[in-house]
């Protein structure tokens, strides 16, 4: 997962379930007049309502797409750095990680 894929699936589920959560809000309010499109269209009321259903999905999805478009740009040293911020503060890592990439 890169940083860009995380980024553009994080915004674009969470945009595209705030907009469909605000047209069924609005409409409640009567700000939008959708009820005639809702009447019509039940199935897409229920999406914009619980937009989970198909925004966390396709989240994911923009996610391993762009990580796999811009793979390229993960550092060589991924893995000791993943290892460096989850291992116990007891082993020491962090420390030797800082001395290492400072001699460089």
């Amino acid at each position: 997962m890169t940083m860009k894929g995380a980024a553009i699936g994080m915004l674009a589920g969470g945009l595209l379930a705030l907009v469909g959560i605000s047209l069924t809000s609005f409409s409640d309010l009567k700000w939008f007049h959708l009820d005639a499109f809702w009447a019509a269209h039940p199935l897409f009321r229920i999406l914009c309502e619980q937009p989970a259903i198909w925004t966390v999905p396709l989240a994911i999805l923009l996610m391993i797409v762009v990580s796999k478009l811009t793979k390229k740009e993960v550092p060589p040293d991924i893995r000791m750095k993943m290892l460096v911020l989850h291992a116990p503060e007891k082993l020491g890592l962090k420390q030797e990680y800082i001395q290492e990439h400072q001699a460089h």
